[in-house]
């Protein structure tokens, strides 16, 4: 099997716009920002494992601990599509999404509580001033042609 692309990634992540929110949610029933970068990399096989150990309020650092043992990490000014970003609320990391683009204007997809369900929106104001890391599956295909 081929390695997926950063397009077919954002299309995956873009097929769950609209599903309802559910903390720590995996399926039609609820999906929570965690579940959504889960299930899109275990839909697109980057992965086979599930991450159930979070809080709904972030204490510590733990929550990037997972996306650090299995990504690996970059500089947010080096985003490209399909990286996912993780977003601090308050004082700790709590919140991820992937980055993409629409129309040439930088938007993340997300499972976002508030709102009640998956989401793209634009990736600027507040979003660039919560960011506090960027990482990116290794087995992404990223070569171009």
């Amino acid at each position: 099997m081929t390695q997926p692309t950063p397009e077919q990634l954002v299309t995956a992540a873009r097929s769950w716009l609209g599903e309802p929110w559910r903390h720590q949610g995996r399926g039609v029933r609820g999906i929570d920002c965690v579940g959504l970068v889960i299930r899109v990399a275990q839909d697109l096989k980057l992965i086979d494992f599930d991450i159930t150990t979070y809080n709904r309020r972030a204490k510590g650092v733990g929550f990037q601990s997972h996306f650090q043992a299995h990504m690996d990490k970059i500089p947010l000014s080096e985003l490209s599509e399909s990286d996912v970003i993780i977003f601090r609320d308050q004082m700790y990391p709590c919140h991820c999404a992937f980055y993409s683009e629409t129309k040439g204007r930088p938007t993340i997809i997300h499972a976002h509580a508030l709102r009640r369900k998956v989401i793209e929106e634009g990736y600027e104001g507040e979003w660039i001033n919560k960011a506090v890391m960027a990482f990116r599956f290794r087995q992404l295909n990223t070569e171009t042609i």
